[in-house]
């Protein structure tokens, strides 16, 4: 479970910091680091879910994970829907993985 948090938190700061650029609150240089944190981190939390998750994760992990970099290197405009899209299944396999509930959660919102 540790290690499942863990890769929350590095998502988590890397699309604070992807809304923010987008939204012209953080300055290219500024997410530009944020970025190079992100990518040795990255790097690091597969290695930790190698370790532990079944293989649904890391497909879950990789599909949110390369749509991610995509972005980062301007290679893929940052679409929030789809980003959340990718968490969400991530968090369903890593739900199922950890045996809280198999029934998928969904964004119900409006935004």
């Amino acid at each position: 479970m540790h290690t499942y948090r863990a890769v929350i938190d590095v998502i988590a700061r890397v699309l604070a910091a992807l809304d923010a650029h987008e939204s012209g609150r953080l300055p290219p240089n500024e997410a530009d680091a944020h970025f190079d944190e992100f990518n040795e981190q990255r790097i690091r939390i597969y290695g930790y879910l190698a370790m532990i998750a079944p293989q649904a994760v890391m497909d879950a992990q990789d599909k949110l994970i390369d749509n991610l970099l995509l972005v980062a290197h301007g290679n893929a405009k940052y679409e929030w829907e789809k980003v959340r899209e990718n968490a969400l299944a991530m968090l369903n396999a890593v739900r199922i993985d950890v045996g809280i509930d198999k029934s998928p959660i969904s964004y119900n919102g409006e935004l």
